[in-house]
């Protein structure tokens, strides 16, 4: 069963993220490709401002991760329209979308995550 699904996240501090697609593709029975479409945000905020900074989303299966690319023009809506692949088994119960920035000495802080159900889009 292949189903693509357009979503809007928001997290626990209010940002908002925008994933076009999720879809599982069957490899085996035990594991699938998932393929992410990571776009965009909305109304990132840091101690309660919009957020003018370098800002990255990070798509986090289990213990693997991928990050997308570095928006550095977009402040606190960048958009980065970044498409992956990660491997995904069966006992796998969420997926994780985190959005981070980089600061002028080129620290990595995080500003949120939105923790996804793999039910939503896997029928289970």
């Amino acid at each position: 069963m292949i189903r693509s699904i357009h979503m809007y996240i928001v997290t626990q501090n209010q940002h908002m993220i925008y994933i076009r697609r999720i879809n599982p593709r069957l490899y085996t029975t035990m594991t699938k490709t998932l393929e992410i479409d990571i776009r965009s945000a909305e109304g990132l905020k840091l101690n309660r401002k919009l957020l003018n900074k370098k800002t990255f989303a990070v798509a986090r299966i289990g213990e693997k991760s991928r990050p997308s690319h570095l928006d550095v023009s977009g402040g606190s809506s960048p958009t980065w329209n970044h498409k992956l692949e990660m491997p995904m088994d069966g006992s796998v119960q969420f997926i994780y979308i985190e959005v981070w920035y980089r600061t002028s000495s080129g620290r990595e802080k995080k500003i949120g995550e939105a923790k996804i159900p793999t039910s939503d889009f896997m029928g289970r």
